[in-house]
Order: C-alpha cells, then structure tokens, then sequence
C-alpha cells in the first residue's frame, strides 16, 4: 500500500486483483465493526464495505506504472471531497462515507436531512 498525505488527511492506495485499485480513508471507517473495512473502488468511483480478513492480505502495493495510471483518479477523488456537518443533527458529514442528495446535491445525512428540508438563514 502507498501512503498519501492530502489535503483530506492520511490516505492509503492498493491494489486488489478483484476490486482494482482502491483507497483507504480513515475517516470514512466511522461506524463499522473492526471486521469491516471501507474503500473507495478506483475503477468504480464508489466506495463499498468489505470483510477485513477477505481483503486485507490481498492488496499490494501499486507498481510505478498502476501508479501513473491512476493517480489522476486518485487526485480526483481528493479534490471531490466535501467535508461539513449535517444543520439539523449536527453529525459530521463527508462525500465519501455519505451519498448526495439527487434532487439538491447536499450530502444525505444518516438521520434524514438535506438541502431540501434546510431553512438556511444567512
């Protein structure tokens, strides 16, 4: 695994013969069992959540040329992070552990909340 120092913290990259690429962000493992694990599927630009034993000795570290081919991908996913708390709950939020909202684009939060229902006073 490679190691990455962002702007959205520490991150790791690794390759998974069937998952592809994948990165490993601590913040987005909030709420899973310490069986689970949460990665973002380069290949697939979504993450999903796997049974650490299942994928943990499985993933290496990118070679040079993997490297240079996905690290637009990588620097894509930095850049697209949203990090913010939800107005109503007041839970912390990100765009990767959390879905967006279809008809607002707001970050969905776990109780519910979105832009939608938000009285936002300036």
């Amino acid at each position: 695994m490679r190691k990455i120092l962002s702007s959205v913290g520490e991150l790791w990259v690794g390759y998974h013969q069937k998952l592809g690429p994948v990165i490993y962000n601590k913040r987005s493992q909030r709420g899973l069992p310490d069986t689970q694990v949460r990665l973002y599927k380069v290949n697939e630009c979504a993450t999903g959540t796997f049974l650490k034993e299942l994928v943990r000795d499985k993933l290496i570290s990118p070679d040079d040329a993997l490297w240079d081919k996905i690290q637009p991908a990588i620097s894509a996913y930095i850049a697209a992070i949203r990090i913010t708390h939800c107005y109503k709950c007041k839970q912390d939020l990100d765009s990767v552990e959390f879905s967006l909202c279809n008809k607002c684009g707001w970050i969905l939060c776990s109780c519910g909340a979105c832009g939608c229902d938000s009285r936002r006073r300036f």
